[in-house]
């Protein structure tokens, strides 16, 4: 199943229905959900990193069944440059209002990738491949000098 606003590595990453009953969300009825060693990007921020702004992700991770001792990563990117990385786990909830994560960044003026699309990759890094993660309210929010936090994505 298609992924809308998000690139999947490959056909073992898709969206997980809370009625499935494995995963619990209070974030909608679908959360994103990855297989051992795979991810997913973001295809649809249009926002490009400029100077002086800090960056934040921030999502709830949980596991299928609360199993596998599974270890994530989330990126922050712009462009193909990482700028930022939030490693977790192992998850041990099946509840994503158990579990949350965060990864910031603060762009300067020698930054890497100033300028260029921002865009978010989620991982299943390690954990027992008999089961996935999932990752749910996932947001992107940009503080910029004299202006309000503004939300540049948020979705599964």
């Amino acid at each position: 199943m298609e992924v809308p606003g998000w690139w999947r590595s490959n056909s073992r990453v898709g969206l997980w229905n809370e009625d499935s009953g494995t995963m619990t969300t209070p974030y909608g009825g679908q959360a994103l959900w990855i297989w051992h060693d795979r991810y997913a990007t973001t295809t649809n921020i249009t926002d490009t990193m400029v100077e002086g702004t800090t960056y934040t992700v921030s999502f709830n991770v949980a596991a299928e069944n609360a199993l596998g001792g599974i270890q994530y990563r989330a990126e922050l990117l712009a462009g193909t440059n990482v700028l930022a990385y939030s490693d977790g786990g192992p998850v041990t909830s099946s509840d994503f209002s158990a579990t949350t994560g965060s990864v910031s960044f603060v762009s300067t003026t020698n930054s890497p990738g100033l300028g260029e699309a921002l865009g978010i990759r989620l991982r299943y890094v390690s954990g027992d491949w008999h089961y996935v993660i999932g990752f749910d309210n996932v947001r992107l929010v940009a503080d910029e000098p004299a202006e309000w936090g503004r939300t540049l994505f948020y979705g599964k």
